[in-house]
């Protein structure tokens, strides 16, 4: 129980009264003066608590004293002082109310009960404990040092008698590098993905994220400009860079306006079975079929069985020929007109011959993929197409292709 305001000097005062003592002196702090020292201490019902604090007082006779006293409340003191011989006197005395009006002492009374759970730093605290929060906790289950794991990545302290290893935390993305502690960018590539598909990114020796943005140029002219799909980070072109009508030229890099040789005349023409065709194919009928090499349908060109000649009169008019070259794939059908069960011995030679000098030639299997011819015929008069069979079977299903074959 808290006793306030109580005024020492009077308590001491009726205590000295009590025990005979005819006269008391105060000081000027008013407190009373006699002798011999005199601790004072209070009991009530609980725990001894020093009302004093190293106040102190005198008189001159050698007695012991007992008094009782009463604040707001009756309450029994018992006040003692050590002397020469011992008496022991009993008095109840009544405090008024009002004395707290009058106390000198205005310290709250709960000031005086300091609990170790109250801290702000570990010097209020025991040996065996440290300020957590605002509580004192004892850290006597753990040292300090026992709890370094060996990872420059972890900050270990003890807690509640507990080692804890908390990972560090490293901002804007970065990763803690093992080997120093330090906050980095990167210490794999894959740290360093920017979601830019892109970019291609890595990791250098500095662990420092580099970008590099993908390079999707083929160096070719036609086929136009090459950039990265966001999406996909692939490399897509823009396409044939040429206007309707022209024709890329990829060894000039230019684009020219180009003639396609089904829409001229041939000065001569000659097959090996059935017609001459342009634009159409030959399957059991003329006609009957469109051009079509490796599944692909193309709708210019020139059908001719071999063995077959056609020449064209350029007369110096053009530069470059070009044109796609295979045999027909309708002998590979076995649901067309003329399919070949045999098409592996379907053999032909492609040739192209400039004022009758022979500038190109390739072997063709029916079951080749499609090949891309262009020549140089700048300055030449006469232009001249040939297919050769050779192997087994003569020219059966030789049905050769001049597909896109044009002039620029």
């Amino acid at each position: 129980m808290h006793i306030r305001n109580v005024r020492l000097s009077g308590i001491i005062a009726a205590m000295l009264l009590a025990t005979g003592c005819d006269s008391v002196f105060t000081g000027d702090s008013g407190f009373p003066i006699a002798s011999p020292e005199v601790n004072v201490e209070v009991n009530v019902d609980g725990p001894q608590i020093d009302l004093t604090q190293d106040t102190t007082v005198e008189q001159t006779n050698d007695q012991e004293v007992v008094a009782t006293q009463n604040p707001t409340q009756t309450q029994d003191a018992h006040v003692e002082h050590d002397a020469e011989g011992d008496a022991d006197s009993d008095e109840d005395s009544d405090d008024d109310s009002d004395s707290d009006a009058d106390s000198d002492d205005d310290s709250d009374p709960d000031s005086d009960d300091d609990s170790d759970d109250d801290c702000e730093d570990d010097s209020d605290c025991d040996d065996d404990e440290t300020c957590d929060d605002g509580e004192c906790v004892d850290d006597s289950a753990c040292d300090p040092d026992d709890c370094d794991d060996g990872d420059l990545c972890t900050e270990d302290e003890c807690d509640d008698g507990d080692c804890d290893h908390e990972p560090v935390e490293c901002d804007d993305g970065d990763v803690c590098n093992p080997d120093t502690g330090d906050c980095v960018d990167c210490l794999t590539d894959e740290d360093c993905d920017d979601a830019d598909a892109c970019t291609d990114d890595t990791c250098d020796t500095t662990h420092a994220c580099v970008s590099t943005p993908v390079d999707c140029n083929d160096a070719l002219f036609c086929t136009g400009t090459e950039s990265c799909d966001p999406v996909t980070g692939d490399c897509v072109s823009s396409g044939d860079p040429c206007a309707e009508g022209e024709v890329c030229d990829e060894g000039e890099d230019e684009c020219g306006f180009f003639v396609f040789l089904s829409d001229l005349a041939p000065i001569s023409a000659s097959v090996g079975y059935g017609e001459f065709l342009a634009d159409v194919g030959h399957c059991g009928n003329p006609g009957s079929v469109p051009l079509r090499l490796a599944g692909h349908v193309y709708s210019k060109g020139l059908f001719v069985h071999a063995n077959s000649r056609v020449a064209y009169g350029v007369e110096g008019s053009y530069d470059r020929f070009s044109a796609v070259i295979g045999i027909s794939d309708f002998i590979l059908d076995p649901g067309s007109e003329c399919p070949d069960d045999r098409a592996e011995e379907v053999n032909a030679t492609f040739l192209v011959e400039i004022d009758g000098v022979e500038v190109f030639s390739q072997d063709m299997n029916a079951l080749d993929d499609s090949f891309l011819v262009d020549v140089d015929i700048t300055g030449a008069a006469e232009l001249t197409l040939r297919t050769v069979a050779f192997g087994l079977r003569g020219i059966d299903s030789r049905h050769t292709i001049w597909a896109d074959a044009q002039v620029w």
